[in-house]
Formats: C-alpha cells, sequence, structure tokens
C-alpha cells in the first residue's frame, strides 16, 4: 500500500525547524482533516516559505483521537534536508565547447520516455478583467436586487434616519431584523464589499461579492431610492472619508448590532474628518469585530505607481486587516492564522482575473513595508496559497512579463536597490508558485517551470520529470539550432538503424520547440538538409524521416493559419520540403479553414506540388467515411493537379452524392478531366433536381465535343418537355431550356440537323387550340423575361440548324416582335448562306 502524502506548511523556516526537533525525540500531533488509522505509513512533507528545499520524512501514524492525529518518524535519524522531486541522471550539453553536444549525451536525452506537450488549459476569463457589470441580464438583476435594497436599509440605519435610537426598546428588534435580512440575502456569498469609485465622470458606490463583477449601487435600486439614499450613502463616505468597507457574513449577531452602532455614532464626527477613522477602526477592535473590514483615507498605501483602483483597494485592505489582527484580543495563534488566509481569500476574490492576481502579486512588497511584524515571505506565501489553482500559471505569465521588464531595468541600473528589492520579491514569488505547482500537480505548469529553470528561480534537480523533458527538449533545440549542420551529417553518416532512430528522435524532438519559437528559417534548413540526405536511402528510412514532422502536423497548421502572409512564405518553403507531409498539412487547413482568402491560398500552394497534392486527393477521395465538405476539398483541388482522363474515376462515385455541392464539385472534375464518358455523366445532371447542378451540366455542353446522337436527342427532349401552356410555372425550367439551346447551337453540325429542326419548330409554336392562331402565344401583349430568352436562344439555333421552314416561321416572328427583328435577320442571312454553300 502506498504512502499517505502529508504536506505541512510553515509560516517560517524556524517554526519548521522547532516542530522537526520535536519529532526526533518522540511522537507529535498533528490536526489532519480525516484521520488515519494507526500504522499508517506517511510521507511527511515539511515546507516553509524562506527555505531552499523542504524537510522529507518517512513516519508511522501511532495513534489518533477525534482531533488529532499522532504520529512518529521511522528509523529517525536527525534532521533531513532533501529534496521532494525525483533526481535526474541527465547532464547537459557542453555549451563551452566549439562543436555540437555528444552524441552520448543526445542518446541519454532521447532514451527519455517521449512526452506530449501539456495541453494548456482552457482560460475561462476574459482577455482583460471586467471592471464592472453595467448591464445584469434578468438573472444577475432579481439576485441581486434584493442586496441593493438591504443596503438601502444599512444606509438608514447608519445614518439614524428609520432606524431607532439605540436606547430604544426596539432597537435590538430592528437590529435583529437587518442583521437576519443580511444572512438571507447574501446566499451563499461569504462577504459583500462596498468601494467608492471616483472618476472623472461621477462618484459611484459599486458591490462587490455577489456576482461575477462588481455593480454600481445606482443599476440596482429604483429611481427613489438612488434620489433619496445614494446621496446621502455618498456623504457618509465623503464625512468618513470611507474607501471600501466589507461585510463578511459570518458575523455573529451580536457584533452586526455593534458594527451599526460604532458606524452611526455620531460622537465620531466631533473628532474631525480626519480621526473619523482611526475613532472607528479603534471602536471596531475594542468590540473584536473581525468579520468587518473597514480602509479609510489615512489607511491608504504609498504606491510606486498607478494601480487599477480595484487592486489598490485590496492591498489597502490587507494591510489594514494584517496591522489590526494583533490588536484584536483574545485570539490564538492559530486563530489568527487561519483569519490571515481567510482574509486574503476574501480580498482576492473579486479580483477575479490572473492580470489583477499578478498586479497584487508584484505590489505586495509595499504591503510588507507597513505589516511589519510580518516577513514579507511569509505575505507572499499566504497570497499564492489563496490563488485559484487554475488561474497559477496564467496569473505567473504575467509575473513573466514583470520580471523581464525588472530585469531590463537592473541591466541598465544594477546598482538599484528598489529594483533589486523587488526583483527579490518576484523571484520569491515565483519560487513559491513553484512549490504548489509540484506539490499540487496542476495542469499546464510545464512550461512555467522551465521558465523558472531559464531564470535561474528553481534548479534542474527540483522540477519534475514533464518540466525536465522541456528543458532538455530546448537545450537539444539550440545545440541544433547553432550546429545543424553537424546533426544532418551525424543522420547522414548513421552505420545502422540505431544510430539514424537516435537522431530521428532528437529531431522529432526539437521540431515543436522551433515552432513554438517561431524559428521557420531553423525548421527550413533543418528540413531541406533532412531532404537531400535522404538522397539513395531506403524506404524504410523515408518512413523514419516522415516521423520527425508528421506527429506535429496540428502544430503547423495552427501555426500557418495564425501567421501573416510574409511568413506563410517562409512555412511555404519549409512545406515544400516536407514533402507529402507538408502537403497533409495543407490539406488540413484547406479542409478546416473559414477563411476564404486562406483557402484560395492554400489551392494555389496545393496546385504548384501537384505530384505531392494528387496523392493526397487519391487518398481522400478513396476513403468513402470522410466527410462531405473534405471530399469536396479534394475534388477542387484534383482539377488543378490532374490532366490524366483515368483520375475522373476518383469524381464518378459523388456524381450520385446526397449533397448537391459534392455532386457539383465532382461534375467540375468530370468537365476539367474529360474522360470518355463524360457525355453521359454531364446529361445525366441535366435534370439533377438541384439548379446549381443541373445549370452547371447545360454549361458543360458548350465545353464537351458532343458526338453521340443520343445525347442529342436527350438534350433535345429535355427542351420540348417543357409545358409552354404553363409558363409561369415552368420559368426556372424556360431558362435551362433556353441554355441548351444556346449550347447546342455551338456543337451541332448542319448536316444532322432536320429532325432537331422540326422538334423545335414544333415545340416553340404554342398548341392551337379553340381557333386561335399560330401565334398567339407569341401576340400576347407581355412576356416574361423567360420567354424573351426561350425566343432569342430560339432564333440563334435555327440559324444554325434551319431550312424553309424555319424561315418562315422567323419571319412571322419578326413581324409579332419587332424588337427580335435584328436578330431574325440574322438568323435567316446565315440559313440562306448555309443553302448556298450546300448548292455549291
Amino acid at each position: 500500500m502506498k504512502p499517505h502524502l502529508i504536506i505541512v506548511k510553515f509560516v517560517a523556516a524556524d517554526r519548521l525547524e522547532a516542530f522537526h526537533d520535536q519529532l526526533q525525540t518522540g511522537p507529535r500531533d498533528l490536526a489532519l482533516k480525516r484521520p488515519l488509522p494507526e500504522d499508517t505509513k506517511i510521507v511527511l512533507f515539511l515546507t516553509a516559505p524562506d527555505m531552499e528545499a523542504p524537510v522529507v520524512e518517512n513516519a508511522v501514524v501511532t495513534q489518533h483521537t477525534e482531533d488529532d492525529t499522532r504520529i512518529a518518524l521511522v528509523n529517525a535519524s536527525g534532521k533531513q534536508i532533501i529534496s521532494a522531486l525525483p533526481e535526474t541522471s541527465v547532464g547537459t550539453p557542453n555549451s563551452s565547447a566549439p562543436g555540437p553536444a555528444s552524441f552520448e549525451w543526445i542518446q541519454e536525452v532521447v532514451s527519455e520516455k517521449e512526452r506530449e506537450a501539456e495541453p494548456q488549459p482552457v482560460a475561462g476569463f476574459s482577455d482583460k478583467p471586467v471592471e464592472e457589470n453595467k448591464t445584469p441580464d434578468p438573472d444577475e438583476r432579481e439576485r441581486i436586487r434584493p442586496v441593493g435594497e438591504w443596503i438601502m436599509k444599512l444606509a438608514k440605519a447608519i445614518l439614524r434616519t428609520g432606524y431607532y435610537d439605540a436606547s430604544h426598546p426596539g432597537a435590538a428588534e430592528a437590529g435583529k431584523g437587518l442583521y437576519q435580512e443580511f444572512q438571507q440575502v447574501m446566499g451563499d456569498c461569504p462577504e459583500l464589499l462596498l468601494t467608492i469609485e471616483e472618476t472623472r465622470q461621477q462618484t459611484d458606490i459599486v458591490i462587490s461579492g455577489i456576482l461575477d463583477a462588481p455593480v454600481s449601487v445606482r443599476t440596482l435600486v429604483g429611481k427613489g431610492s438612488a434620489a433619496l439614499y445614494v446621496p446621502k450613502l455618498f456623504e457618509y463616505f465623503e464625512k468618513k472619508k470611507l474607501l471600501s468597507i466589507a461585510i463578511k457574513k459570518n458575523i455573529s449577531a451580536d457584533h452586526f448590532r455593534a458594527f451599526v452602532r460604532i458606524m452611526s455614532d455620531p460622537k465620531v464626527d466631533q473628532s474631525g474628518a480626519r480621526e473619523a477613522g482611526r475613532v472607528l477602526t479603534a471602536a471596531l477592535v475594542e468590540q473584536n469585530i473581525t468579520e468587518v473590514s473597514a480602509v479609510f483615507d489615512n489607511d491608504q498605501l504609498d504606491f510606486e505607481k498607478n494601480l487599477p483602483w480595484r487592486v489598490a483597494i485590496a492591498m489597502q485592505r490587507l494591510a489594514k486587516d494584517l496591522m489590526l489582527l494583533p490588536m484584536f484580543s483574545g485570539i490564538s495563534e492559530e486563530k489568527a492564522q487561519k483569519l490571515k488566509e481567510q482574509s486574503i481569500r476574501d480580498i482576492l476574490r473579486p479580483l477575479r482575473h490572473p492580470k489583477r492576481f499578478n498586479d497584487f502579486l508584484v505590489n505586495c512588497y509595499i504591503i510588507a513595508d507597513y505589516v511589519t511584524h510580518m516577513e514579507p515571505s511569509e505575505i507572499e506565501n499566504i497570497l499564492v496559497d489563496a490563488l485559484p489553482a487554475n488561474l497559477l500559471p496564467a496569473t505567473a505569465a504575467y509575473t513573466f512579463e514583470e520580471l523581464d521588464w525588472l530585469n531590463e531595468k537592473i541591466a541598465a541600473d544594477p546598482g538599484n536597490q528598489r529594483i533589486l528589492h523587488r526583483l527579490e520579491g518576484i523571484r520569491r514569488i515565483l519560487k513559491c508558485m513553484a512549490g504548489r505547482v509540484v506539490t499540487e500537480n496542476i495542469s499546464g505548469a510545464q512550461a512555467f517551470l522551465a521558465y523558472l529553470y531559464e531564470n535561474e528561480i528553481v534548479s534542474f534537480e527540483h522540477l519534475p520529470e514533464d518540466a525536465r523533458y522541456i528543458i532538455n527538449s530546448r537545450r537539444m533545440a539550440e545545440d541544433v539550432r547553432l550546429h545543424a549542420d553537424a546533426y544532418i551529417e551525424g543522420f547522414a553518416s548513421a552505420a545502422d538503424n540505431d544510430t539514424a532512430m537516435v537522431y530521428i528522435r532528437c529531431f522529432r524532438r526539437v521540431v515543436p520547440v522551433f515552432m513554438e519559437n517561431r524559428q521557420w528559417e531553423v525548421l527550413e534548413s533543418l528540413s531541406r538538409g533532412l531532404l537531400e540526405s535522404r538522397e539513395g536511402i531506403t524506404a524504410r528510412d523515408q518512413e523514419i524521416f516522415d516521423q520527425v514532422f508528421s506527429p506535429h502536423l496540428d502544430r503547423l497548421c495552427r501555426a500557418y493559419e495564425n501567421a501573416d502572409d510574409p511568413e506563410r512564405d517562409r512555412l511555404d518553403d519549409v512545406l515544400a520540403r516536407l514533402g507529402y507531409p507538408g502537403i497533409r498539412v495543407l490539406g488540413k487547413i484547406l479542409s478546416e479553414t473559414s477563411d476564404r482568402k486562406l483557402r484560395a491560398r492554400v489551392v494555389d500552394r496545393l496546385a504548384a506540388l501537384a505530384e505531392g497534392a494528387r496523392k493526397w486527393v487519391t487518398d481522400v477521395l478513396s476513403d468513402l467515411n470522410r466527410p462531405w465538405y473534405i471530399h469536396r476539398n479534394a475534388l477542387m483541388i484534383l482539377r488543378q493537379v490532374s490532366t490524366d482522363a483515368e483520375d475522373a474515376r476518383l469524381a464518378e462515385a459523388f456524381l450520385n452524392h446526397e449533397h448537391p455541392r459534392l455532386r457539383l464539385e465532382a461534375l467540375g472534375a468530370i468537365v476539367a478531366l474529360k474522360p470518355p464518358n463524360a457525355e453521359r455523366h454531364v446529361t445525366e445532371l441535366l435534370s439533377d433536381p438541384d439548379s446549381r447542378v443541373n445549370w452547371r451540366a447545360t454549361k458543360a455542353i458548350t465545353e464537351l465535343p458532343v458526338k453521340n446522337p443520343d445525347t442529342v436527342d436527350q438534350i433535345l427532349d429535355l427542351i420540348t418537355d417543357v409545358p409552354l401552356d404553363h409558363l409561369k410555372e415552368a420559368s426556372p425550367r424556360l431558362k435551362q431550356a433556353a441554355a441548351l439551346m444556346t449550347a447546342l447551337s455551338t456543337l451541332i453540325d448542319i448536316s444532322a440537323s432536320t429532325r432537331l429542326e422540326s422538334q423545335i419548330l414544333e415545340w416553340i409554336q404554342p398548341m392551337s387550340t379553340g381557333g386561335k392562331k399560330r401565334l398567339s402565344l407569341l401576340k400576347r401583349n407581355s412576356q416574361t423575361q423567360a420567354e424573351i430568352h426561350v425566343l432569342k436562344a430560339a432564333i440563334g439555333l435555327l440559324g444554325k440548324v434551319g431550312g424553309d421552314f424555319s424561315v418562315s416561321f422567323l419571319k412571322d416572328l419578326a413581324r409579332a416582335n419587332p424588337d427580335l427583328a435584328g436578330q431574325v435577320d440574322q438568323a435567316i442571312d446565315s440559313i440562306e448562306k448555309a443553302k448556298k454553300d450546300t448548292a455549291s
């Protein structure tokens, strides 16, 4: 059975050492959340913020009671300061050497178990901190409305308006009602915070602690209450020089009534505005009211730079709370520690965003200057422990920016003690973060720990294996960058597959690093070198080469999509040299991106890589289980990269697909490649239910060398099947009939036109019923646009295939429709000329 890990955090190293020394002499009690059975083996992990490494001991449970667990060391042999993290046996490359790292070092590093890059956790927060919720939705408004109403009642109480005098018999009952309502409106929220916010536009009071974002009092209360009490509440804040006040839900009824009495005591005003804060603070401390935190004007800290007002208020509140804590009577050391931790959690909670957490952390050295009874490291350690675990890496990212900025400043001014002081604090904070990340195994922290190592904040030996893996990968990538030719030569001259595989694993491991650093020129140089080294090697070695890049195709896709055009130009060179893996990247982008400009670029790139793209198209179209839109993309590329009519078979499988856009793309490929059976496929799609497909098929008639008489008959049947006695209903079909006649006029030879002429004339002349004349249809007062198209198309076709009957019809048509006379004359001239040519 694995031993239990017990982590005990001390506020200072001397307390840890005292506990450990006592533990050496015999069993000691520990208060655990869950008592452990006797004889349970444990690993005791003792930490303090100002220690280089934790104390780790093997121990055993000797007995347990309801509240405590008694433990004793196993084979105690004196204090042992060691790292609780795994040791490493992997060395480092000799950076001072002129050549690359030794093959032995490379071999040792790549022998480590390969690890996937840790996925970055979902942010769960906006890019910028939300300073205020100015438009609560109905649910939010319903949740906080009672709070706003209660605040107005509190305002009346502390303003002595509508509230019993303290000596009145009903005062206790009134205070009880206000307290009970407070408990009810708070729900499961731990505290209510009111803060005065001054901007150039106005002064406002903001409520925090109920909704995710603060909300103005003005937003909540009705116009009547706002007009009556909000100005008075402002006046109260101003008169007492009050900046913020927080009331915890767990305040007792007695403390609540005392708080209201103190805050509404008119004697305070006699002390003067400058002293009001001190008088009220002293009264709260005297009553041991730890559940109320009030920050006054004279509590403001001396900040070195402008901070967001919410962060400034939070820091002032924490400084005030920590300074007051020793003044409260009857509070044990253990309870005082819990109050510190709870206060920090409550103060940090409204900040909610990693950037705001970081603003607080990197400036907390200012608090330490005011709170003299606590070491800076103790404050920092409590702050780091209070941060939400899921936001710790994101907060650290902002802290890194601060560290980099300070490093630049100290480089320019090495003797600046103020900057050195801040650097020392930030390095302590980051070390605290590292300890928490490791002990709690917080996800998304590999890069964070690697950064700490690279900035000499933690040692290599104190890192977990996944962070060491990243660091070794970066070391190796830098060595490959500096000595790429030597690495390529090592791979090309490998005496056996095992040696070659060491280099392959090395290259596969450093590729993500180059991508992360956007070092495309290095990646292009590496791919070019590998490409040249592949000449004459075996198919197996070719497969091994593909392994270098194939695991990273998704990353390449993301990099390409997020790059600008110049960066994509460099990536194009990389992908072109990768061979088929590069084609797969482009194909994946084409299949997934919604950026039309990017799609056009990728199509052009694939067209330029015809041989590889053709293989990708073949692979995609041969797999019928892929999504339809991927098949559509592949068909689109097929037209660009192939001129082989045999490849049309890849498109034929999709001519009857249920999705019309896929049928349309398959038809385009058939027309482009012109296989022997193209006529048949196109003719079948002339009757497709989708207008885009049948329209493309109609247009395709002009692009194919139609020779089969049966094809002409099928087209003619489609034309003459349109019912002219229902023109309005047949308008789309009339448009297609016009288009088909136009297409036929460009294809059909006059020698085969007799049947075509008679059928067209018969179809175009309306059926004679009820004594109507032949051209009664054409003599109507108005004609639809579709009819005009039909007539014009018929004139052109008859001019190509007509004889005497057509001439007679056309003359009648010109008399009935003078607007068509010019086209009719041209068609008649064409018929007459054809007759003369035939006669001669």
